[in-house]
Parts: structure tokens; C-alpha cells; sequence
């Protein structure tokens, strides 16, 4: 799926403006096969990238109440002190929870 900006469609327009009215009569006209668009960037987002973004923004509207930030705010500081807990058996269990919450998400 292409994506078009405001830009492109300026362009095509411009273009389009030339083709039916061209500025000069002596001039070369430019025919609507002459207007090449400009390429357009697209970005493709895998399903966890949108079941990740889509939490993220019903956490920041307080639609979910399934998460505690107060924990993940914790979690967050304990990481970047580098003193947070690694017991294997929390880490599974949270990986356990995260992986859980994402498969509930994509239902």
C-alpha cells in the first residue's frame, strides 16, 4: 500500500497544471506520460510492533488497568542502575506474562 503526501500531490498537481495550461504556446507542452511521481516511503510494521505500539497508547489514555506503570517504572530504573534482579525463574515468569498479554492482544 502506498502512502501519498501533500507534497506528491503538489507535484502531480503542478504537473497537471503544466498539461492543461501550458505557460508559453511556443514551449513544449508536457503530456501526462511525462509526469514521472516522486517515490514514496512506506514502512512496514510487524504484528508485535503494532500490538506493542497499540498498548503503549491505551496505557497513555488509561485504558489499561491490566498493567501497573508504578512496576514498570521500577523495573525501568533497576535496569538502567544495572542492579535488576535476573533470578531465571522471575525472568521466565515474566516472560511468560509479556508474551501471554501480546498473544491476548493480537485476539
Amino acid at each position: 500500500m502506498a502512502v501519498v503526501s501533500s507534497y506528491d500531490r503538489s507535484v502531480v498537481s503542478t504537473a497537471a497544471a503544466r498539461v492543461a495550461k501550458p505557460a508559453d504556446a511556443g514551449a513544449a507542452s508536457v503530456k501526462p506520460s511525462d509526469v514521472v511521481p516522486s517515490r514514496v516511503d512506506t514502512v512496514d510494521l510487524s504484528p508485535a510492533a503494532i500490538a506493542a505500539s497499540q498498548a503503549q497508547r491505551e496505557i497513555s489514555l488509561g485504558l489499561r488497568t491490566d498493567i501497573r506503570a508504578d512496576k514498570v517504572a521500577a523495573a525501568r530504573a533497576a535496569i538502567a542502575r544495572g542492579d535488576y534482579d535476573t533470578d531465571e525463574k522471575k525472568l521466565d515468569v515474566v516472560t511468560d506474562r509479556v508474551l501471554k498479554a501480546l498473544s491476548q492482544l493480537k485476539a
